[in-house]
């Protein structure tokens, strides 16, 4: 028996083993002596100065080299276990449960480190400051689990693989020189750091440092997991799942469902405010509200004559409520459920540029900063998938748009494929969700040419397929809008007046504006002040856009946050507490610079990479950001919302240059070449695709982009109406009905009278966002805005959907009225330039009434005078 342990002390194994416990125990001692340096606090002092909680830390930091010395000591008295470390069969078995087991505790504690402000443990940062020797000592502790396999458990020795010469560097250092001088150019002339102000432009919310960090520390631990797992001898050659894409889409997309749906409407945002009186219910305002009332009337089919604006996201909208109702929570459900996509399409573009794991990285950092987004919404002026407006939607439909020019370009066949088709059939839907995105349709037709160089033939056919396609999506709606305004155009004519203003303010252009009627001549008009505009004070327009085109520069690049140099509490690189991002934050220091370069670095880096192994898909990348920033710029619109939809391209380019630097500094401390060992994270696309086309998959995407785009008019003239269709004369007799068994008999025939002359407007319909607004209350200062302005009346103010659409106020002093969000109501009012209600009737069953009090103290009647 002695005999025995001794050889079993003789073996590299056991060796390794003993060296890993004497490691443990210097760590618990490194880790113990950095808890005790922190301050003391003398008053919870129980032993030395230090409080119990203090030296209760002490009892996790040196369980594990007790358990450690308790492992070591059986394993030299114990045969049996010394058989099991020496049977390879057994220690395959013990090698995965180590590796697993290492994996999950150094993530739980990863995550745990940085996502501390999720879980709400602690009211201050003293207490999390002293867990972290603790963290520190487990988290490196289970990375150390895993190491050990490879290189003690089943020794891998170094691959034979010779990498090739490296030929990304010449593209690398042009990048970094490009990004240099554009950041010096910011730098030296201003641009983009103050343009004129015509519109609302803050910059886009960052990722934060501490999310950044995150990333780093799961793609080491990752990284070392998988070549451990590689070097585990395979034990009768198990299957491994086949669908490992679809199992990480589908994790991407759950895990940002999961992290977004976990945080709390926004408290206060101008496109969500604050909860009201009667209801206390979340409603959408401004632009969400406009878009979100639309989506209402396609819902009941209360169109009739109505140009709707942005209809593609209107119609989403619209089915959202067709299977959500009303509540503003369970639309926002609904929506986030399809918004979890962009996520897991960023790992798919990943892929196809790089790796899974790089996909992966991408997809981790797009969850991340939209949490940002959402609780930074009570805070600043963001897009995210708790407010009801476009630009996710868009941003979605955008990474689709990438993925499939990715793979057009990678599709290596001599006939036409049929990419340029769903290219042409998401143009189409951008269109119809942003308007200013037909500036993308010459890019395309650049694309083909590119794409097709020397083969005029194709480049005609990909032209017109794409054009083709484009122009039947988008005909039914122009169809519609030019039978109700005599114009073709995706927009009500009257909106692209805002564009010529925002075109003309500020400039030294003197225009005369003349007066206009129909809506052709309005459009004419319009477009005629912005090509005067452009064509007699080109410079400065050019000066406009180019300061607008930078400021979008900005606000991508400060994704990445920049102010390590600015005096920044340690918690706040994990957490958001004011909106710092809102103007440049970055302060003018070195270590400010440092972050900069680096970034640059990592970003040129990623770029040169996936360069080196396809050309045009990086170049197609850029392009496809330059023209969407181009498309907003040339209009004088920049940051926040308007550069979102493609500002996620940097955080492709970034997490791969990041990942790239990882898997280098591993490969040269472990003296191993892990990346080309852990092919389930390596596994990417093929260089080329050769796969066929598939005409039914054409079909099904055809139908698809046809029902979106068409969904208006299809509904219009497929369904029926949902809201109640009356004539006058027996709505007043339903009117008079509900007046004469209420508290308001006495009413009765002055109501009746007032229902009946011609000149009173009466609605019938949904009542929706009932708020009540008491004497003084308001979103702003605007005294003209008798809905949403301070006033010096109480009010409620509503919406309602029905055979004729409105906004409606009555002047009342109740706030505790019963309207519920939807509920049928009657409204009387007077035909005035601003239409004021007299009366409102709410529910046909057990009714609430609301008149204005000066009418029934008798200082008004109901007439029209």
């Amino acid at each position: 028996m002695e005999k025995n342990n001794r050889l079993f002390e003789k073996t590299p194994t056991y060796k390794n083993i003993r060296s890993f416990f004497y490691l443990i125990l210097i760590q618990a001692f490194m880790a113990a002596l950095w808890l005790l340096l922190f301050p003391k606090e003398p008053e919870n002092a129980v032993f030395l100065g230090y409080s119990l909680k203090r030296l209760a830390l002490l009892l996790p930091i040196f369980l594990l080299p007790v358990i450690g010395f308790m492992v070591t000591t059986l394993l030299e008295r114990r045969s049996g276990l010394q058989t099991w470390i020496l049977d390879e069969r057994k220690r395959v078995k013990t090698a995965r449960v180590m590796i697993i087991g290492g994996f999950l505790l150094a993530l739980m504690i990863w995550v745990f480190a940085f996502f501390i402000h999720f879980l709400r443990f602690f009211p201050d940062i003293g207490t999390y400051i002293r867990l972290l020797p603790v963290l520190s000592l487990y988290s490196l502790f289970g990375i150390e689990v895993i190491v050990f396999v490879p290189f003690s458990l089943f020794r891998k020795e170094r691959s034979a693989h010779k990498k090739k010469a490296d030929r990304k560097l010449p593209v690398f250092w042009i990048s970094v020189i490009t990004l240099l001088a554009i950041y010096i150019l910011i730098e030296l002339t201003g641009l983009g750091k103050s343009p004129v102000w015509v519109s609302t432009t803050p910059l886009g919310i960052p990722l934060l440092e501490g999310q950044i960090w995150f990333l780093c520390g799961v793609f080491v631990l990752m990284i070392i997991s998988v070549y451990a797992w590689s070097a585990v001898p395979e034990q009768n050659k198990r299957k491994t799942f086949k669908q490992k894409d679809i199992l990480v889409f589908f994790s991407l997309w759950l895990l940002a469902l999961m992290l977004w749906m976990s945080l709390p409407l926004p408290d206060h945002n101008y496109f969500a405010p604050s909860v009201r009186a009667p209801n206390f219910e979340k409603y959408p305002f401004s632009d969400a509200e406009q878009y979100d009332y639309n989506s209402l009337y396609v819902y009941f089919g209360s169109l009739q004559d109505f140009v709707v604006s942005k209809p593609l996201y209107v119609s989403f909208l619209a089915v959202l409520h067709a299977i959500g109702g009303y509540k503003y929570n369970n639309i926002v459900f609904l929506q986030t459920i399809v918004l979890a996509f962009f996520p897991a399409v960023l790992y798919l573009i990943g892929k196809e540029l790089h790796s899974r794991l790089g996909g992966f990285g991408i997809g981790l950092l797009a969850i991340l900063r939209e949490v940002n987004a959402i609780q930074a919404s009570t805070m600043a002026n963001v897009s995210n998938s708790k407010l009801l407006l476009s630009d996710m939607l868009a941003t979605l439909v955008v990474a689709i748009m990438v993925l499939v020019i990715i793979r057009w370009f990678k599709y290596s066949e001599k006939r036409l494929s049929s990419h340029i088709f769903i290219i042409g059939g998401l143009t189409a839907v951008l269109n119809l969700m942003r308007i200013q995105t037909m500036a993308l349709i010459p890019f395309i037709l650049l694309l083909v040419i590119i794409r097709y160089f020397k083969q005029p033939k194709k480049i005609l056919i990909s032209s017109g397929i794409f054009l083709l396609t484009v122009g039947i999506l988008l005909a039914p709606i122009l169809i519609r809008n030019h039978s109700i305004t005599d114009v073709y155009w995706l927009d009500n004519p009257s909106s692209s007046s805002a564009v010529y203003r925002f075109i003309i303010t500020g400039s030294d252009l003197d225009v005369d504006i003349p007066d206009v009627e129909t809506s052709e001549e309005i459009l004419n008009r319009n477009f005629s002040i912005i090509f005067k505009a452009l064509s007699q004070n080109l410079s400065q327009m050019l000066l406009f856009i180019s300061d607008n085109f930078f400021r979008n520069l900005i606000s991508t690049i400060l994704i990445l946050p920049v102010r390590l140099g600015n005096h920044v509490p340690v918690f706040e690189y994990l957490t958001i507490t004011h909106p710092f991002w809102s103007e440049v934050y970055s302060q003018p220091n070195i270590f400010n610079a440092l972050v900069i370069l680096l970034n640059i670095l990592m970003i040129a880096l990623g770029y040169a990479v996936v360069y080196k192994k396809y050309p045009w898909s990086a170049f197609v990348a850029l392009l496809v950001y330059s023209a969407y920033n181009l498309s907003s710029a040339v209009v004088r619109l920049s940051g926040w919302r308007f550069i979102q939809p493609v500002d996620w391209i940097i955080l492709v380019f970034f997490a791969i240059g990041v990942l790239e630097c990882i898997i280098w500094a591993l490969e040269k401390i472990f003296n191993r070449d892990l990346w080309v060992d852990g092919e389930l994270l390596t596994k990417e696309s093929a260089g080329v695709i050769n796969s066929k086309s598939n005409a039914i998959r054409n079909v099904g995407l055809g139908l698809m982009f046809f029902i979106a785009s068409a969904f208006i008019p299809l509904r219009e003239s497929l369904l029926p109406p949902l809201y109640p269709q009356f004539n006058r004369v027996d709505v007043c007799t339903e009117i008079e009905g509900l007046v004469s068994g209420s508290p308001y008999s006495d009413l009765t025939e002055s109501i009746a009278e007032f229902c009946a002359a011609d000149d009173t407007i009466l609605l019938k319909g949904f009542g929706f966002y009932p708020r009540f607004f008491d004497e003084g209350e308001g979103y702003y200062d605007r005294s003209h805005d008798h809905y949403f302005g301070k006033q010096d009346y109480s009010r409620i103010v509503f919406r309602i959907a029905g055979q004729q659409n409105g906004k409606v106020y009555i002047k009342t002093n109740d706030s505790n009225i019963r309207f519920k969000n939807g509920a049928l109501v009657y409204v009387l009012g007077r035909d005035k330039p601003i239409f004021e209600a007299q009366m409102v009737i709410i529910g046909a069953e057990d009714p609430q009434f609301i008149i204005p009090v000066s009418i029934l103290a008798g200082d008004e009647t109901f007439s029209l005078e």
